[in-house]
């Protein structure tokens, strides 16, 4: 029947159709919702964020997100920054929102004057970190004060604060200790010059090699040889070959407790050409062990030298 005047419904009303009789919402049947009645109606109703706009006309119903108006993060209300800038991150700041920071993970840089516990003071070239105590740091350069040992001694130790170097004589036996320069002697009995000071290892067997290149500045004068121990606890004895001519030589063995040299009065070379005097000596030592002195004096008036390069070797 045309709808119109004189029409049940009257006065042109438009009834209800069933194009919404059921909005299926979910796959369970429990969640589908429906009309009560023909004359009934189906709301939706807007959730948070949800807006609903129904257009009669269109026969349209729009359903909008506020998520779809959310295309950066300053869209959000809590976030403050627009833009962050290069290596910056997004960070909570104290009033509890979202802001840009500078990334302090790894991805940037900080100066060591910015951390609460590093005081740097003027760095130069080359500065180090030192702990200073209480928590703090300082720049600090680390140096090694200028250091010459004398003689045969070695560097036998440097302060890792100080920088202070340390020396002391060579007593490893693991090599040479050589003359580093000449040494002159013009004494006659009862005096002697020590040429070498071998410091002994304690409660241990020595065994010392000594080799020294002499000269006398007179021909025919010889130059004596003893080596004394200057701790009275040690006992050994030391062989010695002095040139007396181009085919002879003489070989004195002696206590290193006497006072006893070679007592040699020729010499095979003429002055000042050097000739091997060669001293090999067996000790044992107490607990105290000391030094063995290595000596000369000239037979008579005149002057030898013991030449560099000349040297022993100990061991242990």
């Amino acid at each position: 029947m045309p709808v119109g005047e004189g029409s049940i419904f009257g006065n042109g009303f438009i009834p209800p159709t069933p194009s919404l009789k059921t909005i299926y919402v979910g796959s369970d049947p429990n969640n589908n919702v429906t009309a009560l009645n023909y004359s009934s109606y189906t709301r939706l109703i807007e959730g948070t964020g949800i807006t609903i706009l129904a257009d009669y006309l269109a026969n349209t119903i729009t359903i909008n997100s506020i998520a779809g108006s959310i295309n950066t993060l300053e869209s959000l209300t809590n976030t403050t920054n627009v833009g962050c800038g290069v290596n910056e991150i997004i960070k909570v700041n104290t009033t509890g929102y979202w802001n840009c920071s500078t990334d302090e993970t790894g991805g940037g840089s900080i100066a060591l004057d910015d951390l609460s516990n590093t005081i740097i003071t003027s760095p130069v070239y080359p500065s180090m970190l030192f702990y200073q105590g209480n928590d703090n740091w300082i720049d600090k350069k680390f140096t090694i004060n200028t250091k010459t040992c004398s003689g045969t001694d070695k560097i036998s130790s440097i302060d890792n604060q100080t920088g202070i170097v340390t020396c002391s004589s060579d007593n490893t036996g693991s090599g040479p200790t050589i003359l580093s320069s000449d040494i002159t002697c013009s004494s006659v009995s009862p005096s002697y010059c020590t040429i070498f000071t071998i410091p002994l290892t304690s409660s241990s067997g020595n065994f010392v090699n000594i080799h020294m290149i002499g000269d006398s500045n007179t021909a025919g004068v010889a130059i004596q040889m003893r080596v004394q121990f200057d701790n009275a606890g040690n006992q050994g004895y030391c062989t010695y070959r002095t040139y007396t001519t181009a085919t002879a030589e003489t070989l004195d063995i002696l206590a290193a407790t006497t006072t006893t040299d070679t007592g040699e009065t020729v010499w095979l070379a003429g002055a000042n050409i050097p000739m091997p005097l060669d001293i090999v000596c067996a000790f044992e030592t107490d607990s105290s062990a000391g030094n063995a002195l290595v000596q000369i004096q000239m037979e008579t008036t005149g002057t030898g030298t013991i030449q560099k390069g000349s040297y022993y070797v100990k061991t242990p």
